[in-house]
């Protein structure tokens, strides 16, 4: 059944497409237009936030440890002393430097505040989708597509976490992607140079996101030159891309001249496999990663693939049979779509290698999602406008999104999050608040959660003695390790048996302790959702 997100915005499609029928303004996007649909997004998203509890969940384990770790820093570095300092420790890992600009201005200002921290994630959602929207119509495309565009690449196959999660960066990266777009298509009608240094500094933002992102960099030039052909009612061959890529020569050359460098710093200097979810493993053959491909086909991200299939089918190959019936050249409508469809591949494939290791779910579907939604909604969309392909069309890009929106759970998934969030909360304040004194205390609760954990306890709650058992080889020969050390004097581990407080998952410290001869009945125990911490008596 079509739940939360996806009911609330087929209501912000009636209304908005109500309103622009009403008006007349359906083939051309008005300012009233691109009002009333921030609006109608920005309801959407604060409804739907507000109704699951998410803005006031408060802090969550996975990526929230990061607003005092950054934080932390102020004092002794400084703002700009901190950003320095974050993207250099940043570089022995990963390459995101658009991604700290971002996180430690947040930081900055809101600190702590974990309300402040769901509001504006809300609005930077509220905005990528918004701006989906915004780039589907000025590609001249109705305005239930544009909608349909916007929700099928935030919701369609539960990558609509991003939404909501304040870590990931897919969902400022596809605010900052659409930007870029926008501008291109600006500056392909008016050619003016604030737009090409504009989108210059957009694209190199972009890069700097995520590597996912940087990937899609190369088809920018050739997405620039296409639009200007198509603008001036050329022919799309090789011989007219290559001249308009050359009249569009300054913004050609630095896009590939930044990515280039991008990829260098990459490859000879970060790495390319140092996550294991990402990257590319100089261990992994062939078989590898076809096995990692056929998990990607097969897993979430399936779905969108399966309507490519449909739409190949039923309305790709017709097509080309009727073009071929008609003008007796078997390559007639090809020429209609080859760049189209090499963009595509080569997009595809990028984000395919990129995510062989660890198959695409949630936040890595995107910008995959996004790649196939601009194919199928908007691209496909133009070439069966105006031709007796059209109603067959609007039924195959309808079926598409509301199977894509059709049972996704992101109510349940939303009322989750806040519950754990404030789960969460409640059990760090009652630790770190109520017990008293400086007690040693364990936590074993999951690799990145653990160290999350010991971030909040010993920055907010001044709590020096927190260990873990999950992070990075922790547990030593029956020693937990303290994997977040705020004094260097501290010891920095300690028995196992000798801590004072263990919170953590019931199951996991039950093996714990069972492992360590300790009698669990000699500890009080508080419950707090799925975690309980336990306190010796």
């Amino acid at each position: 059944m079509l739940t939360g997100i996806s009911l609330a915005g087929i209501l912000a499609l009636l209304v908005t497409g109500s309103y622009v029928c009403i008006n007349k303004k359906n083939k051309e996007i008005t300012c009233k237009e691109t009002i009333v649909a921030y609006i109608a997004y920005m309801l959407l998203l604060f409804l739907f936030m507000a109704y699951t509890g998410i803005l006031q969940s408060g802090y969550h384990f996975v990526d929230d440890h990061e607003m005092y770790t950054f934080s932390r820093d102020f004092v002794p570095y400084g703002y700009w002393g901190t950003m320095l300092r974050r993207m250099q420790i940043d570089l022995h890992s990963r390459f995101r430097f658009t991604y700290y600009l971002v996180r430690i201005t947040e930081c900055y200002f809101f600190q702590d505040n974990y309300l402040a921290w769901h509001i504006f994630q809300t609005i930077v959602a509220g905005t990528s989708l918004w701006l989906c929207y915004i780039f589907a119509r000025l590609r001249r495309c109705p305005v239930w597509l544009s909608f349909g565009f916007s929700i099928a690449v935030f919701i369609g196959g539960g990558q609509s976490a991003v939404l909501w999660r304040l870590g990931p960066q897919e969902c400022l990266g596809t605010l900052i992607l659409m930007v870029t777009l926008l501008l291109l298509l600006k500056y392909v009608q008016t050619s003016s140079k604030v737009i090409l240094a504009t989108s210059i500094i957009s694209t190199i933002l972009l890069g700097g996101i995520k590597e996912a992102f940087l990937l899609m960099l190369p088809a920018f030039p050739v997405l620039l030159a296409y639009w200007r052909l198509e603008k001036d009612g050329t022919e799309i061959t090789i011989r007219n891309l290559i001249r308009s890529l050359r009249n569009a020569a300054v913004y050609t050359m630095v896009t590939y001249a930044v990515f280039i460098i991008d990829l260098l710093i990459i490859v000879l200097y970060v790495g390319t496999n140092k996550y294991g979810y990402a990257g590319i493993d100089q261990t992994y053959g062939i078989l590898d990663y076809l096995k990692g491909f056929y998990h990607i086909t097969t897993g979430r991200f399936g779905l969108y693939l399966q309507w490519s299939l449909y739409g190949s089918v039923f309305l790709i190959l017709p097509m080309w049979i009727g073009e071929y019936r008609r003008t007796g050249r078997i390559l007639s409508f090809w020429r209609q779509i080859w760049l189209p469809v090499m963009l595509l591949t080569y997009l595809m494939a990028a984000q395919y290698v990129l995510h062989a290791k660890s198959t695409m779910y949630e936040r890595y579907l995107l910008p995959s999602t996004c790649i196939i939604s601009a194919f199928w909604l908007i691209f496909v969309f133009h070439i069966c406008k105006e031709t007796k392909w059209q109603p067959a069309y609007h039924m195959f890009a309808a079926l598409m999104v509301i199977a894509l929106i059709h049972g996704v759970d992101d109510e349940d998934r939303g009322r989750q999050y806040a519950e754990d969030g404030q789960n969460t909360t409640a059990m760090i304040e009652f630790v770190g608040t109520t017990l008293g004194g400086n007690p040693k205390v364990i936590v074993d609760i999951d690799y990145e959660m653990d160290v999350s954990a010991s971030v909040i306890l010993q920055d907010k709650y001044q709590l020096p003695s927190v260990y873990n058992i999950n992070y990075n080889g922790a547990v030593q020969e029956g020693y937990a390790g303290d994997c977040y050390i705020a004094d260097e004097e501290e010891e920095d581990k300690i028995p196992i048996t000798a801590a004072e407080i263990y919170m953590g998952y019931p199951d996991k410290l039950e093996n714990l302790m069972a492992e360590c001869d300790m009698d669990i009945s000699e500890y009080d125990k508080r419950v707090f959702g799925d975690y309980v911490v336990l306190i010796r008596r």
